[in-house]
């Protein structure tokens, strides 16, 4: 069973993503906390991670970046969520 990772510190999206993916047949682990999310990432090693750009403890981009500087996540896919709609945040 291929497992994902959520990190998305508004739970209700959290909640709604962790039930669709789990309905689908993913194991589905959850974080709420950019700094969490990472070291489950590196417990887990997860097949896809699903990320909310703005976190706290630690904000999306530098959560990719390290994830990118870790061998062990370097192939990790993730797919970004923002709720930002600026173009310059685009």
């Amino acid at each position: 069973m291929a497992s994902v990772v959520v990190i998305d510190h508004y739970a209700e999206s959290c909640n709604l993503a962790v039930a669709s993916l789990e309905q689908a047949g993913f194991q589905v682990f959850s974080a709420s906390d950019g700094k969490v999310g990472l070291e489950l990432m590196r417990q887990i090693r997860p097949a896809v991670v699903a990320l909310e750009i703005l976190l706290p403890g630690l904000h999306g981009f530098a959560l990719c970046q390290e994830a990118h500087n870790d061998p062990a996540l370097r192939r990790t896919r993730v797919i970004v969520t923002s709720s930002k709609s600026y173009p310059t945040d685009i």
